[in-house]
């Protein structure tokens, strides 16, 4: 035990800390509680940007940037690249560690290259050289530059094959993504699921039901994901402007960062007439994210393929039913019927038609599912995720 507690290890993410995504908040649970249980954890990155990427957490973490953030266009894109180029200089800072954490690319092929005894997180499987029908990045323009680069590479797949098959253990997030790392690797992956934050969990699970009996009242709609169109906040909106038939007074709002593809989202809402009704927000801590989750009605999760979700699984933690596609990582979280509805996979009519539905039940009923969702959400805790996580390292010592 003793030389488990003295054990150094690096957690290294290669995507960089520049929004507030669901990789990022892994990172940062998984360090809070490795320190928390006597490691000596340091964090690196190919790029930092703490005051966009969960800034209150971030800034405690002493993140240690491969490169200086310059502020220059394209600085993100060119970070990533050169810390997969000059992996030399890199692997020297890491040596002195006896257990390297690597998620996600390019921190899997610097922790292949460093000769230490390495982890692989893989959240999804290389987006650019094995993308989703649904990928797109134009809305990015480090992503789209960082697809141009991978593409032109002539070695990125092989590269990218050899280093995860060499990984000393590979986790994932979902059944889906494993199922998904399975067939592209020929490995078997342990499935280490996120959690819901703290914060969430303390959450009132016991929700006072929207409806009086008057059709003025206000149904509220969340979604909380960055404006990105592989996440189809435009189906959320159609969806929306459909409700809004039936209640002069349902709102819907939107938590993420914005990007390019947030002006196409207004000017959807505008010609369907209910951009009036929706708010955009952006850039909040996770005490004003709970008031947003505390305050809504339903969950609304439109992206398809999604890997897994941990905003959806935060909402439930906090009573939110969800409505969801039937298919994908997300999917996973949703007993039909019992903590939300499932849609029929990319069905818009029926998508809506499970929103609706929330919107039919009585108390009791809405109440059960909220009961439920509060339930099922308190089988993913960081506590488990750490557990497993934990176990592999002190293999590998």
């Amino acid at each position: 035990v003793a030389e488990w507690f003295n054990m150094k290890i690096a957690i290294v993410h290669g995507p960089g800390f520049y929004y507030n995504g669901g990789g990022e908040r892994i990172v940062i649970e998984e360090t809070k509680s490795l320190r928390e249980r006597g490691y000596d954890v340091d964090v690196y990155s190919t790029h930092v940007e703490t005051a966009h990427c969960f800034p209150e957490e971030t800034e405690k973490l002493g993140i240690i940037p491969f490169f200086r953030n310059l502020n220059l266009p394209l600085q993100a894109a060119a970070n990533m690249t050169l810390s997969a180029v000059i992996y030399p200089l890199i692997k020297r800072r890491l040596r002195s560690y006896d257990v390297l954490i690597c998620h996600s690319q390019p921190a899997i092929w610097i922790g292949y290259k460093t000769e230490k005894p390495y982890v692989a997180y893989i959240h999804r499987p290389n987006c650019f050289l094995y993308p989703k029908p649904v990928d797109q990045w134009n809305f990015d323009v480090n992503m789209f530059v960082l697809d141009k680069v991978v593409r032109s590479f002539p070695l990125s797949q092989e590269l990218d094959l050899e280093s995860t098959r060499a990984a000393d253990k590979i986790l994932t997030t979902s059944h889906w993504i494993a199922d998904w790392t399975s067939r592209i690797y020929g490995v078997t992956p342990v499935r280490c699921p996120p959690a819901p934050s703290s914060i969430f969990q303390h959450g009132n699970p016991f929700r006072i039901w929207w409806r009086h009996g008057s059709s003025s009242d206000r149904p509220r709609l969340l979604t909380v994901t960055r404006h990105a169109p592989i996440k189809r906040l435009d189906w959320i909106v159609y969806v929306f402007s459909r409700l809004c038939q039936d209640f002069e007074r349902a709102s819907l709002t939107i938590v993420g960062k914005h990007t390019s593809h947030t002006e196409s989202l207004l000017k959807l809402a505008e010609s369907l007439g209910v951009r009036h009704r929706i708010a955009l927000v952006q850039d909040i801590s996770d005490a004003r994210l709970l008031d947003y989750y505390q305050s809504a009605d339903l969950y609304l999760s439109c992206a398809p393929m999604e890997d897994f979700g941990i905003a959806p699984l935060e909402a439930m933690a906090t009573g939110l039913p969800l409505v969801v596609w039937g298919f994908g990582g997300t999917a996973e979280l949703v007993d039909d019927g019992k903590t939300g509805f499932k849609a029929e996979a990319y069905k818009l009519n029926d998508f809506y038609e499970k929103t609706a539905r929330i919107f039919s039940l009585d108390e009791e009923q809405y109440r059960k599912l909220s009961e439920n969702a509060v339930a099922k959400a308190n089988e993913y805790t960081w506590k488990g995720h750490v557990n497993i996580l934990e176990g592999e390292i002190q293999k590998l010592a």
